[in-house]
This record gives structure tokens, sequence and C-alpha cells, in this order.
């Protein structure tokens, strides 16, 4: 999911609102999963085993964050580029006002019960894909 953001945060063609929210969504829950499933490592600890944490953190699916605390209090967030990429993509995507409008009408028509499905295949057929 982060590649879609990226690629439509750098101006990929525009999907129907909609899809942009619910993709914004998921992403914005993805990227919430990641700092819910940190692990903790002290400065000292963190200074000792630099050089392997980014296998550690390569290697756990969801230990994605790795938080650095000094005497008990979080100071640092260590994480792969990749998740770094997606957080401030969705930052950048969620900063513009067209798309925050977009998510509230989403919202606002969720809860209404407005929202239309759309069949895979004819999602295809509007976007020309």
């Amino acid at each position: 999911m982060n590649s879609w953001l990226i690629a439509y945060a750098r101006g990929a063609p525009k999907l129907p609102n909609s899809i942009v929210a619910t993709l914004i969504f998921l992403d914005c829950m993805y990227t919430l999963l990641y700092i819910q499933c940190m692990s903790t490592l002290t400065v000292t600890e963190t200074r000792k085993d630099f050089t392997k944490i980014p296998a550690r953190l390569a290697k756990k699916k969801t230990d994605k964050v790795l938080q650095v605390t000094s005497k008990g209090k979080p100071v640092l967030a260590v994480m792969p580029w990749e998740t770094y990429a997606s957080m401030e993509a969705t930052m950048r995507i969620l900063s513009n006002p067209q798309v925050m409008e977009d998510i509230r009408e989403f919202e606002e028509a969720e809860k209404k019960g407005t929202l239309k499905e759309i069949k895979w295949a004819d999602l295809k057929a509007q976007l020309g894909i």
C-alpha cells in the first residue's frame, strides 16, 4: 500500500475521491499498527547494537519502529526508510485541504449510507486500466 500512496503524492493519475479517502485511511491504520508494534531500546543498548538494527527491523514483520529511550523517556524513533517515506507521504497528502475535504465528504456519505458499491471491473474501466 505504501507505494500507491507515494505515487499519488507525486502526481499519479487522479483516483475517485472515495477511493483516495479509503486508501488514505487504510494507510494511516497501517502506519499506526507499525507504531503500536514497536520495540524499545535504551540509548546505551542502541549505541552498542547500532549496526545490527537494520537487520533486526528487516527481519520482523511486526517490529518496524524502534523506540529509543533515555532515562525511561522516548527520545528517538528508528525505522526503515520505507516506513518513513510512507509516513511522510501520508502527512503530505493529509496536509492538502482538498484531500481533507474529500475525506470529510466520504465520511459523511458513509454515515448517511449513500456510498455506492463499485465493481472491480467497472472501476478499472473508469480509471482506464
